[in-house]
């Protein structure tokens, strides 16, 4: 039970991109394509289409999410180096001025 449900979690997160580190930009749905003076066909295209831009728009703010998930992990990352490099030069400097408790 315990390994289906982490294949289904996984599945999940690799449809969004998210297991492997990749946020998938959406495509514009081809319907807003239309040529100058273009109209759609009948009521069936418009609804499908607006079918279409509703599910583009929740990929969009999938992939805005995406993104911002992956800003946020570089950020942490870049932090987490900063702090490390700080608590280095400390030390250099407090054994350079002949520190015995650094």
């Amino acid at each position: 039970m315990i390994r289906y449900l982490l294949i289904m979690l996984m599945l999940l997160f690799y449809q969004n991109g998210y297991a492997l580190g990749y946020c998938q930009e959406p495509r514009v749905p081809r319907c807003v394509n239309l040529s100058f003076g273009d109209t759609f066909d009948d009521e069936y295209d418009l609804d499908r289409c607006e079918s279409d831009m509703d599910r583009y728009s929740a990929d969009v703010e999938s992939y805005r999410d995406c993104l911002t998930d992956k800003i946020d992990d570089v950020v942490k990352e870049y932090n987490d180096a900063v702090d490390e490099f700080d608590d280095a030069v400390d030390k250099f400097e407090c054994e350079a001025d002949g520190g015995k408790y650094c």
